[in-house]
């Protein structure tokens, strides 16, 4: 995947979280995705996305993942990689850092390698 197409996915990202994602409590996940177009890589399509936390975990209120998920369409396969569990505002603030592109990249490809066994 390239950087661009990566920024891309992050970007479209950041206003849904600004906008849907509470400071605390319980809501529905919002998500970002992009059809893979790198014939390198084991996914036909990526997604980021902030979920809520398991209600099980202990203050899982106040904490959001943000996470990769590397899909193997059409079967119903996938992988997926937590990058942070955090408040809102940290997520936001991974969301803005540049570097977030090439840990992307990274974790893109080992998403893609898990896949390939499968």
């Amino acid at each position: 995947m390239e950087s661009h197409d990566i920024s891309e996915l992050i970007n479209d990202l950041i206003p849904k979280v600004e906008s849907s994602v509470p400071e605390t409590g319980d809501f529905t996940q919002v998500y970002s995705e992009y059809k893979n177009k790198d014939r390198s890589l084991c996914l036909t399509d990526v997604m980021l996305k902030v979920e809520p936390l398991p209600k099980h975990i202990e203050d899982y209120g106040n904490y959001r993942y943000l996470t990769c998920v590397g899909y193997k369409l059409p079967a119903p396969i996938k992988s997926s990689c937590i990058l942070l569990k955090g408040n809102k505002a940290e997520i936001l603030k991974l969301l803005h850092d540049e570097s977030l592109v090439e840990r992307m990249k990274s974790v893109i490809r080992n998403l893609s390698d898990n896949l390939k066994d499968v």
